[in-house]
């Protein structure tokens, strides 16, 4: 059953508002994370990524958790953090298109995690997962929400609109020239009306964050008594988030007849001239190819109900399964798969993920400078293909959606002990 629960939590104080939250490698490249690691004593990424300043540290070894504590302990030592009494958060990001994003910072229950009152749409690698697990214990917090979604009742959504707000607790404005705001609710009433709101929603879905999830559910499930602990998660209306897709890079395939292959296949696909890439708008149920010569647009979806020669010889009913019709699993099981020999696309060094903001030029330009030998751009996934993925307890293939609002590291941190 879903609980929801205010929280113990750690802020930066007004002095290193702008120095120590930052973004992780998700969001930027390494050369400058490691650069920011090196420059900034201040930042939050020396406590999450210490090998960027001692690159001899093994990651996942005991040195890495070590030196992840030690860095955490002089933040907190030179009062760069303080604690706030346990209370629930509203959340709002300006971003520079002038969209405002904003949602309700909470704790999930751990009984909550662990009986799948958290909706999953992403498979996670029990690797990473025990590795977070480790420096989550080493350093008894999570500086980092989660990101949930759901349809918000009109009453949060009202609220969240509405809301009279004065002096931000904290307030960063990022690299990427985002402002990132948060308030504090303390009061014992707002709480609980807060709380109650989203607990008759009785379910919630992980857009962004499954290992943090998963981590932190084998973290509290080890503990003696869970029952005040959760886990620090912002959940915004579903209508605020927005997906992109992940782009595919290949290289090392040599070159193949692609037209021949869709003919083959009779396939409904065109050609896109080198002009014409700028108006290009990749919709649902069509994927981009971009090869040294040709720009090809080709049509993954099912046609009335009739067979789709591209994916399976079968028709489409009512009990449908969710993953098949993904454009990126078509993408798996036919072009890699069959066409290219590429068996599993998370474990091959010839398949390199672009994000799905990255421009058509740029990827097109990759190209013809030789440093792949095709591209497939693909749509983004839908909010209804990730519920009907995550309602079905299915998985979605690896690197299918990027999803943002993206939140910075130590903005918050949630404390466990």
């Amino acid at each position: 059953m879903l609980k929801i629960l205010p929280f113990v939590a750690l802020t930066p104080i007004a002095e290193a508002q702008q120095s120590l939250p930052c973004y992780g490698s998700g969001k930027m490249s390494q050369e400058y994370l490691e650069r920011l690691a090196r420059e900034n004593a201040d930042s939050f990424i020396r406590v999450i990524k210490p090998q960027y300043i001692e690159p001899n540290i093994e990651q996942g070894s005991a040195e890495f958790y070590a030196r992840s504590f030690y860095h955490f302990q002089k933040i907190m030592e030179r009062g760069l953090l303080e604690k706030q009494v346990s209370a629930v958060y509203i959340y709002e990001q300006e971003q520079p298109n002038n969209i405002v994003v904003r949602g309700f910072v909470v704790s999930v229950s751990a009984k909550s995690i662990l009986d799948g009152s958290l909706k999953k749409h992403e498979n996670t690698l029990e690797i990473l997962e025990n590795r977070l697990v480790k420096q989550i214990t080493a350093l008894k917090s999570m500086a980092e929400p989660v990101l949930l979604v759901q349809k918000l009742p009109d009453s949060l959504t009202e609220y969240l609109i509405n809301l009279s707000v004065g002096k931000p607790l904290v307030e960063t404005i990022d690299d990427l020239n985002h402002v990132h705001r948060l308030w504090p609710i303390t009061s014992a009433s707002l709480i609980e009306s807060i709380s109650n709101g989203i607990e008759k929603l009785g379910s919630l879905y992980i857009a962004d964050g499954h290992h943090r999830v998963s981590a932190v559910g084998k973290y509290l499930d080890g503990l003696d008594s869970v029952d005040p602990l959760g886990l620090m998660v912002l959940l915004v209306n579903e209508q605020d988030m927005i997906i992109k897709s992940f782009h595919r890079i290949i290289s090392g395939i040599g070159n193949i007849d692609f037209l021949h292959f869709f003919t083959h296949k009779q396939a409904h696909f065109w050609i896109i001239s080198d002009r014409e890439l700028d108006a290009i708008t990749v919709s649902t149920n069509c994927v981009l190819l971009l090869t040294p010569s040709e720009n090809i647009m080709v049509d993954m979806g099912f046609g009335s109900g009739e067979c789709n020669t591209l994916t399976q010889e079968r028709t489409v009913d009512s009990g449908f399964d969710a993953v098949e019709k993904l454009e990126v699993n078509k993408i798996e099981s036919l072009i890699f798969d069959q066409l290219m020999g590429i068996h599993n696309t998370s474990n091959d060094d010839r398949i390199t993920f672009m994000r799905g903001d990255t421009p058509l030029q740029t990827m097109k330009k990759l190209v013809l400078m030789g440093s792949c030998d095709c591209v497939l751009v693909l749509p983004a996934n839908t909010v209804q293909q990730i519920r009907d993925v995550a309602d079905q307890n299915l998985f979605m293939p690896p690197k299918s959606t990027w999803i943002e609002p993206k939140l910075l590291t130590g903005f918050i941190t949630q404390v466990f002990d």
